[in-house]
């Protein structure tokens, strides 16, 4: 394989696999199933379960040909390749540059997707506190609102004492039948300003023509 531009480690014995990829962080590992000692299957499940390891491309180059061995290894054990024996080396070196390539894009793939994540998490954040914003300029638009409506009530009570407290007392009946009427909190909001308001006009109109003799 060196003839191919690869640098290659060999290992005979597979107790010193998972050791010496941790040692040699090989960009690819090929791998026999009948091995002593350990098995092909046991050395591919130690490798995916070791978190600095589990993304290197595993290909398993065995005599052992059948259909559900491969329905293992790509399903079971994750192994990104197989290949079986006798095999051309030629074929070996183009499915071990289609893996680094293949991994090469997961990567990328991989790192776009977490930028993407961190420019949405920065817009969420933005949004929150445009949002929170909004919402406190809302709440000091109706607080104004309430104080001015409130202003305005005891104005009328001031002009004409005889009907003092007349607008609270049908903003509270108007809430109590509109409640019975299952209306909406922003339809009851509506409901009991309109009614607080709705002698607004005795403000501009000489009390001596609206006032009970």
């Amino acid at each position: 394989m060196g003839d191919y531009g690869f640098e290659v480690k060999t290992v005979q014995n597979p107790l010193e696999a998972h050791g010496t990829a941790l040692e040699f962080r090989p960009h690819v590992i090929t791998l026999d199933l009948r091995m002593p000692h350990l098995s092909g299957w046991e050395v591919a499940d130690i490798l995916r379960r070791d978190k600095d390891l589990k993304r290197i491309p595993v290909i398993i180059v065995t005599g052992k040909g059948e259909a559900h061995d491969k329905e293992i290894a790509k399903y079971l054990f994750k192994v990104n390749d197989y290949i079986t024996k006798p095999f051309d080396v030629e074929e070996l070196v183009k499915r071990i540059q289609f893996s680094l390539v293949r991994k090469d894009t997961l990567q990328r793939q991989e790192k776009d997707f977490f930028a993407t994540l961190s420019v949405i998490g920065s817009l969420a954040e933005e949004l929150k506190i445009k949002n929170e914003s909004l919402e406190r300029q809302i709440s000091l638009r109706e607080e104004t609102v309430v104080s001015v409506m409130k202003a305005l009530t005891i104005a009328l009570d001031a002009k004409d004492s005889y009907t003092a407290g007349h607008a609270e007392r049908v903003s509270e009946i108007s809430l109590m039948i509109g409640r019975a009427m299952g209306l909406a909190e922003d339809q009851l909001r509506r409901l009991e300003r309109g009614a607080m308001l709705h002698d607004i006009g005795k403000l501009i109109i000489d009390v001596s023509y609206i006032s009970k003799p």
